[in-house]
């Protein structure tokens, strides 16, 4: 891991001015640009403004003195919301106006060490459907929310971000001339490819987390990486570089104060599963608050066995948003691939497996985490209508189809609905149906 200097803006101009050296081999941070890229050309000049420099070091200092008692909380009030499991959340509004105001005190500085700033640290052309994300030294940071898992889904969320370069045509301060690039060309079209650009990340833990690359580099979406189609971090796109949290302690106390200046006001999201839909009210009362399904209670073989829930189970419907979905039974446990299915893919909410289809439910069935045996599932559930384990070992089962392990429940064929439970090679239940009337039963 490669080192970062102390890096206020002001102070490390001031180093520069007094001749002090950076070693080789160490990165710089955002706000050291100034000294290597000027260094050889602003000397002199930088040298006449010291004393201006170091009154303006002394009045940072008082001004980090004079909010030392509430930026030295913010970090425990961070700490704090962790330990409550809650989510701050804000409106698209409010984010744009934190993000604005830490752009607006960053303007100044980069001014100062004559470099350019953009708020656009981070964009994308084509992509999945899952979340974009940037990975740091405290887990994945949330940098686009498509709900596919959504903010509950991360530790960290990024409430907005900036990007510091050294313009081509001599811009300083804040500036929209990167806008206008295209993604494939990225920051090459604007930046001097000579320096370095620094990206930094305003975190809703009250962190400023940084990537530093040289400017040839570094593209829009360098650092960034996208979860799977199905919200997961297996199989993701992941990001080839990680964002460390930044030495810059001027920037993170601005952004604490923003940040707790604006958290009054965000809505407060419990980051724990909600089982209001199941184990509160007692309808679901073999369910857990895991959504693992106790599968000897009597309550649900006759829920799951007796009535019709291929459009509806556990308080899932078809045509629900995944969001809905989580509002209901949590965020996702896992994934798998439904049986029977042609290898759709499903995610996992405890035992419960719903499979998405244009980003709605499509499908929703039990998908046991625990192992089950034939022996368990005969006791468990009602005699099925066509034991068909039992057809393979005598012999009755012909090849195709017939020879797939499964029981079938379907007594009454004709109401528009049967239960099919399949089994994997060792004689385990690998995934329990309540269908459409897809199978009929052999008469014997």
């Amino acid at each position: 891991m490669k080192k970062h200097l102390l890096p206020t803006i002001t102070v490390t101009l001031l180093l520069g001015a007094c001749g002090e050296e950076q070693k080789d081999g160490e990165d710089k941070s955002a706000s050291e640009i100034a000294s290597s890229s000027t260094e050889s050309t602003k000397n002199k000049e930088m040298k006449q403004k010291t004393s201006h420099k170091e009154k303006t070091t002394t009045e940072e200092k008082d001004e980090t003195k004079k909010n030392e008692s509430n930026d030295n909380n913010s970090e425990g009030a961070n700490n704090s919301s962790v330990q409550e499991d809650v989510i701050y959340q804000f409106t698209q509004e409010q984010m744009t106006a934190m993000e604005k105001e830490f752009l607006d005190w960053a303007d100044e500085r980069a001014k100062t060490a004559g470099l350019a700033v953009s708020n656009y640290y981070f964009t994308h052309g084509a992509g999945g459907f899952g979340d974009w994300f940037a990975r740091s030294e405290d887990g994945d940071i949330q940098v686009q929310n498509l709900d596919n898992p959504g903010p509950a889904g991360f530790k960290i969320r990024a409430i907005g971000g900036v990007v510091f370069y050294t313009s081509k045509a001599g811009i300083v301060g804040q500036t929209e001339e990167v806008n206008k690039a295209i993604t494939a060309e990225g920051y090459s079209r604007h930046s001097d490819l000579n320096e370095d650009i620094h990206k930094y990340i305003l975190a809703d833990n009250g962190k400023v987390y940084e990537l530093i690359k040289p400017a040839t580099k570094m593209s829009f979406t360098t650092g960034f990486g996208e979860y799977s189609d199905s919200g997961t971090r297996e199989g993701a796109y992941m990001p080839n570089e990680e964002f460390l949290v930044s030495k810059d302690t001027a920037a993170q106390q601005k952004w604490q104060k923003i940040l707790n200046k604006y958290k009054p006001n965000a809505e407060k999201i419990s980051t724990k599963p909600e089982q209001s839909n199941t184990t509160a009210n007692g309808k679901y009362s073999f369910i857990n608050d895991k959504n693992e399904i106790d599968f000897s209670d009597p309550t649900f073989r006759q829920y799951y066995f007796f009535e019709s829930h291929h459009e509806e189970a556990f308080g899932v419907r078809v045509g629900m948003t995944e969001k809905q979905v989580k509002d209901i039974l949590g965020a996702p446990t896992g994934e798998t691939v439904l049986s029977g299915q042609g290898a759709v893919s499903a995610k996992l909410y405890g035992d419960i497996a719903v499979a998405y289809f244009n980003n709605v439910v499509n499908t929703i069935v039990v998908h046991p985490q625990r192992k089950i045996t034939e022996t368990e599932a005969l006791r468990y559930f009602p005699n099925p209508t066509m034991n068909n384990l039992e057809r393979i070992r005598n012999g009755e089962a012909k090849t195709g189809p017939e020879m797939y392990p499964f029981f079938l429940y379907d007594g009454n064929h004709g109401n528009g609905y049967q239960i099919v439970v399949d089994f994997d090679d060792a004689g385990n239940i690998k995934e329990i149906r309540n269908q459409k009337e897809v199978i009929k039963p052999i008469q014997r």
